[in-house]
């Protein structure tokens, strides 16, 4: 497990900190290891670590042995129809402002076996390098590696900071956003498309001058008066009901983005993984509702 994780992060300070050990720890079981095959698995130097010839065949091996002993683990789990163990998820940095809060406690107080590493990152969803067991994932997904299943569809919002001189010029086509600047998530294109209007054509806002690939950062630069920006509804409903937000152009639709929980493709989904799902499904519902 310890050289399975190491390879995934490529990194002996990561591994140590995901599976709750020191470095020096991490260290000893590696050469511990390679002095019990003969042979060297990395190739280290000052910045990173890479997998010699070997330790690319025993990386291939153990970690098939890692699934099968999760994969066993899991079963004797749902034979004692209790979830239990440690279930590490993937989500977008934006959840962290609350999104998960509720799911979260609910899940640790009706299952005192389990327990939950959370990773927060905007970056693509890869439950691989993460070796985790769910993600949550926004927009399109094109890896046919994982099972998707749909969470949730929440809507957008275009908006600006009271502050703005925007958000008193009552702007009444998106073509009057031209002049000012347009504060972006780096990945929006992969879930926001055109603004649509019943009556007129619908327009593509594409004047990006600046670019985020965080969505707390986002909505910040937005509240501080940076530019408009297109946020999700559901993290910045407090922000509007306050009036520190504004939003632009309500007669204008903007579509709508989904997030799944994505799972590896496995014959069999774990207890804790099926537990983690209904919760969030549930939370999810309420707060679209």
């Amino acid at each position: 497990m310890v050289f399975n994780q190491t390879v995934r992060t490529g990194s002996m300070s990561q591994a140590a900190r995901e599976l709750n050990m020191t470095v020096s720890a991490v260290s000893q079981q590696l050469h511990k290891l390679e002095e019990e095959i003969g042979l060297s698995l990395f190739i280290r130097n000052t910045r990173s670590m890479t997998l010699t010839e070997a330790g690319e065949l025993y990386y291939q091996t153990t970690q098939r042995i890692a699934e099968e002993a999760e994969l066993m683990q899991s079963k004797l789990a749902l034979l004692k129809q209790q979830p239990q163990g440690v279930i590490k998820l993937i989500a977008p940095a934006g959840f962290g402002g609350g999104l998960l809060s509720a799911p979260l406690k609910q899940l640790m107080e009706e299952f005192p076996e389990m327990g939950v590493h959370l990773t927060l990152t905007d970056e693509p969803c890869n439950l691989v390098r993460h070796g985790a067991d769910l993600g949550l994932c926004i927009g399109p997904l094109n890896d046919s590696q994982m099972i998707a299943r749909q969470l949730a569809e929440w809507s957008m919002c275009l908006c600006v900071a009271a502050s703005h001189p925007l958000a008193t010029a009552n702007p009444q086509h998106p073509s009057a956003l031209a002049t000012h600047c347009y504060v972006s998530h780096i990945r929006e294109q992969n879930f926001v498309s055109t603004l649509t209007h019943p009556e007129q054509p619908a327009f593509a806002l594409q004047q990006r001058r600046l670019m985020v690939n965080n969505m707390q950062s986002l909505i910040q630069l937005v509240k501080d008066g940076v530019g408009f920006g297109l946020l999700p509804t559901i993290e910045v409903e407090d922000e509007l009901a306050r009036g520190e937000l504004v939003a632009l152009l309500p007669e204008w639709q903007i579509p709508s983005y989904t997030v799944h929980a994505v799972t590896p493709q496995r014959d069999f989904i774990p207890a804790k993984t099926q537990t983690a799902i209904e919760l969030l499904k549930q939370h999810f519902d309420q707060l679209g509702s």
